[in-house]
């Protein structure tokens, strides 16, 4: 044991079952996202302030100011968190304050402080805290410190994209498409949607990522990795459901894992399997690379004028579903960046709970949508899905998400034990995918 590790009363374990996740457990991979990954990324947009002060600031005194004084909020934010200090309440009654400080009045001092509380509260708290630092300025409130990250992502992706475009017209262009086939094609662009969700920043520590080559030339070489395949269930769930079906999509990371995501959705509209599709997402920045408003309309703008004629063809197809009304954006919904877990929505936030009750199938996307589905708590691998959501079953839902923090179910234990012998550190690569599904109570 470190000293750290015994100042701070960290077990050197794995997270026992039935236990949530934890930043107290030294051999989990809560403890090392916030004993090193956190802290890097703070220290990365302190970076970023400093090299880019006076683009940013364009000369302007009190931007400069407001520069000076995030830096010096962030340098507190990394000391309190590397030395798990308290999660202070939020100055103010803005939007979702009230809600955040409601929530950690309910929090005791055994579990009130980064490494000791649900990992899921600490990072969480940590990027809520972040954005009030900029929230709190006179020049800096809409500054969006992710963007250039996120931005960099897609232009990376461009060329796998167009390829995906291409593959994706010509079945589209066939003049007759049997139930059969498009069965396949429906399946092979949801597995193209899971694997999009390697594409994660968060993951990265905001280092660069980007999709290349042909990514359905890679979709079955990969159906081995998924290790729950429920696929066929999700569309039974899409072919037997009435007509005028409404789809929601609960978005995760925005570039290549963002357009894997709009593939879906006009793939659902093109082929009448669904009226309209709703797109859920983040009202700020959020784990580095989640979609909020600019990153959702940026790319449809940066398609439809792409040079590319694949590429634009596809944006402006998306922009004309969207002035049609059959894609929508959701927007200003605090529930997805609060702390609180799936289960808890229909007593936090009965209008949105009752909002995707009205949908026909929801697609919560990534590994945070997954934890919080999960609540952050260490199930036994094997567990049901039905069992971990506790109840939360406002209509049927799926989740689609690469595994990359330790917390799974419906997985064998026979298998998950067989690549921990292979691989200890499995759960943390983004190398293995889940598909799980569950139809409505």
């Amino acid at each position: 044991m470190t000293e750290f590790d015994l100042k701070y009363q960290i077990v050197d374990s794995e997270t026992p079952i039935n236990v949530p996740l934890s930043g107290r457990f030294k051999k989990s991979f809560g403890y090392y996202t916030i004993k090193e990954r956190l802290p890097v990324i703070l220290t990365q947009i302190l970076d970023y302030l400093s090299k880019e002060k006076d683009v940013l600031s364009d000369g302007n005194e009190q931007s400069k100011n407001d520069i000076k004084i995030v830096q010096s909020n962030l340098s507190k934010l990394k000391y309190e968190l590397q030395t798990d200090k308290v999660m202070e309440k939020f100055d103010g009654d803005g939007t979702d304050r009230l809600q955040w400080n409601e929530f950690l009045s309910t929090l005791n001092d055994d579990n009130n402080s980064y490494f000791k509380t649900t990992w899921l509260y600490a990072e969480c708290y940590m990027y809520r805290k972040l954005k009030s630092f900029f929230e709190d300025t006179e020049t800096l409130k809409d500054f969006d410190y992710f963007r250039h990250q996120k931005t960099n992502a897609l232009i990376n992706s461009f060329g796998a994209m167009s390829q995906v475009v291409q593959h994706v017209n010509e079945f589209q262009s066939k003049a007759s498409k049997s139930p059969s086939d498009l069965e396949e094609s429906f399946t092979r662009i949801l597995k193209l949607d899971l694997w999009g969700n390697r594409c994660d920043l968060s993951i990265s520590v905001g280092k660069e990522i980007k999709q290349s080559g042909n990514p359905f030339l890679q979709i079955d070489a990969l159906n081995p990795f998924i290790l729950v395949d429920r696929s066929k269930d999700i569309w039974n769930c899409i072919i037997n459901g009435q007509s005028g079906q409404t789809i929601d999509f609960i978005l995760d990371n925005a570039g290549y894992e963002l357009f894997t995501d709009l593939v879906l959705a006009s793939f659902l509209l093109d082929n009448q399997l669904a009226s309209t599709i709703r797109f859920h997402i983040k009202a700020i920045p959020w784990f580095i690379s989640d979609v909020n408003a600019f990153d959702f309309h940026w790319t449809f703008k940066t398609m439809a004028e792409h040079d590319d004629l694949h590429l634009s063809s596809f944006g402006k197809k998306l922009d004309e579903y969207r002035m049609a009304g059959k894609i929508v954006l959701i927007e200003n919904e605090y529930f997805w960046t609060g702390p609180h877990e799936f289960y808890r929505m229909k007593e936090t936030d009965r209008k949105l709970y009752d909002d995707l009750s009205s949908s026909d199938l929801l697609i919560f996307k990534g590994d945070l949508n997954y934890r919080k589905l999960l609540g952050d708590f260490n199930w036994s691998f094997d567990s049901t899905f039905e069992t971990v959501l506790r109840g939360f079953r406002p209509t049927n839902l799926c989740a689609l998400r690469t595994v990359k923090a330790d917390i799974v179910c419906e997985v064998d234990l026979n298998v998950s034990n067989e690549l921990s012998k292979k691989d200890p550190m499995w759960m943390e690569t983004g190398q293995y995918g889940c598909i799980n599904f569950i139809s409505k109570a």
